[in-house]
């Protein structure tokens, strides 16, 4: 049996780009968005069962809704694709944060989030 797996990091989604003016910022924001896209469509194509977003998927703990929100409709589209989140040191998981937010609002069927080191095994033969 072969597992097909992407591995990225550092998102961090909902950046503010501070030394831009503000549609400049907007366009970077949102090639950080189609990026998540690119990676979807990547892996249908190649025929990747799997994404790990091994941490940093947001850029701060305090963030905007929408911003919570996009990246997990980009990846609702790619039902053939789980995508495996974990937090990391910009984006940590703590009480009440955003991961519980996310935990408390629900997150799309192909999308598992990884908020204990534990729960997550790469294993090699």
């Amino acid at each position: 049996m072969t597992i097909k797996f992407f591995h990225t990091s550092d998102w961090q989604i909902g950046k503010v780009f501070r030394f831009v003016d503000k549609g400049t910022m907007g366009l970077l924001q949102e090639a950080r968005l189609a990026a998540i896209t690119r990676l979807g469509d990547l892996a249908v194509e190649h025929d990747v069962g799997h994404i790990f977003v091994a941490g940093d998927v947001y850029d701060m703990e305090a963030i905007s809704s929408r911003s919570l929100n996009q990246p997990l409709e980009r990846m609702r589209r790619f039902e053939s694709v789980t995508w495996h989140l974990m937090p990391s040191n910009h984006d940590r998981n703590r009480p009440h944060g955003l991961w519980d937010q996310l935990l408390r609002n629900g997150v799309p069927e192909n999308v598992v989030l990884h908020l204990c080191w534990a729960t997550l095994w790469l294993l090699t033969t």
